[in-house]
């Protein structure tokens, strides 16, 4: 059996799902602030930090060695280099960025639960972000698809986040899917 085969039949999860898992795990645990001691130019240096974070989440069984097989770590990297974990970076090294937040609230007269991947403040703004590992060709798809879980995260986090910082309504200025198959952020 290869190892494939052996995560299917022992969780029941296709592979794609487990390596969804595995990078919203990796996104939650990596120390973002570090991204700004780096020159995120030279691929080496980011090779040695997404090196070092994915060793150190091993070490401390933050992630397991299965997580480990199934990540992507060019797109981990490619994602490092980006313009958006940039802005993480500088969000987190204030204090201003929350990943996985659980949210419940009513909707057109429903219950809605999730989790938010990430948001963080930038001014008087939020911006808020999904991560998506789905194989897909071109954003527009990622955009059809997830357009109205985005609004539903922008509605939550208005309501229970928006008020946090400010005396005044701060709002979600931004929503962003940042696809590692595509390795970009996208605009929704």
């Amino acid at each position: 059996e290869n190892f494939s085969d052996i995560i299917k039949e022992k969780t029941g999860m296709s592979k794609a799902s487990l390596r969804g898992i595995a990078v919203h795990r990796v996104m939650e645990c990596i120390d973002f602030a570090e991204i700004l001691e780096i020159d995120t130019k030279d691929d080496g240096k980011v090779k040695k930090f997404v090196k070092g974070q994915l060793d150190f989440m091993l070490q401390s069984n933050e992630i397991t060695d299965d997580m480990y097989k199934l990540l992507n770590i060019k797109a981990i990297e490619s994602f490092v280099k980006s313009d958006v974990a940039q802005r993480m970076a500088l969000a987190d090294s204030k204090g201003e960025l929350f990943r996985e937040k659980p949210f419940v609230m009513e909707y057109n007269e429903v219950l809605v639960q999730g989790i938010i991947d990430v948001f963080w403040y930038e001014g008087d703004n939020i911006v808020i972000l999904d991560y998506k590992t789905d194989y897909v060709d071109d954003s527009q798809e990622l955009v059809v698809r997830y357009s109205k879980q985005l609004e539903l995260y922008a509605d939550a986090v208005n309501r229970l986040y928006g008020n946090d910082k400010v005396d005044n309504k701060m709002n979600v200025s931004e929503r962003l899917i940042y696809s590692f198959r595509l390795q970009e952020a996208i605009n929704i």
